[in-house]
């Protein structure tokens, strides 16, 4: 594993709607694909604790999918988030994905364009999107990313790790109660 620093600028950013905490940075994750030479990326948001070793996210197949992502534990499909128009030949009901640990395929993700994609759905209904930079992830790639285990995004919403039904790789701490604001 290699960790890599990759400077940002907010001009790269566009102009995504800023709502709460959340600054312009939240996006930044979009552009990683872009900035890395070929292979994957494993993209870990910083509210995570990791109990597994990463490389098995390395070594899954991916097939044909651009991301393996694991379903989000609040949104259900893609019609539950926003009030989006979908895109042609998506049906309503597809999976949601949590973007918070994210396995990308650089070179297809590149070659579908999704970052730019991805802003541009920011730009046009950004605002009306529960979960911004993940809801336009979702409209983007639906139908081109591979489910991982539930296990692999565990929400810490007041869920014991003994109730997952699957072991537990990583958990994520999606609300604001953060175990080291205690």
């Amino acid at each position: 594993a290699t960790c890599v620093r990759l400077p940002v600028s907010k001009d790269e950013l566009g102009r995504p709607p800023a709502r709460g905490l959340k600054g312009p940075m939240v996006y930044a994750r979009l552009l990683l694909p872009d900035r890395v030479d070929n292979g994957r990326v494993i993209y870990i948001d910083c509210d995570f604790l990791v109990l597994t070793d990463l490389s098995r996210l390395h070594e899954m197949p991916m097939g044909e999918y651009l991301v393996l992502a694991a379903r989000d534990s609040m949104v259900g499909s893609l019609a539950a988030d926003c009030p989006r128009k979908l895109p042609p030949g998506v049906d309503g009901s597809a999976p949601y994905f949590n973007s918070g640990l994210l396995v990308f395929d650089v070179l297809a993700w590149r070659e579908a364009s999704v970052a730019p994609r991805a802003f541009g759905i920011l730009e046009e209904d950004g605002a009306r999107c529960t979960y911004w930079d993940q809801t336009a992830l979702n409209f983007v790639l639906a139908g081109r990313v591979g489910l991982l285990d539930r296990g692999w995004n565990f929400p810490n919403r007041g869920f014991a790790i003994e109730q997952a039904g699957t072991e537990v790789s990583a958990v994520h701490y999606v609300d604001r109660n953060k175990p080291w604001l205690q």
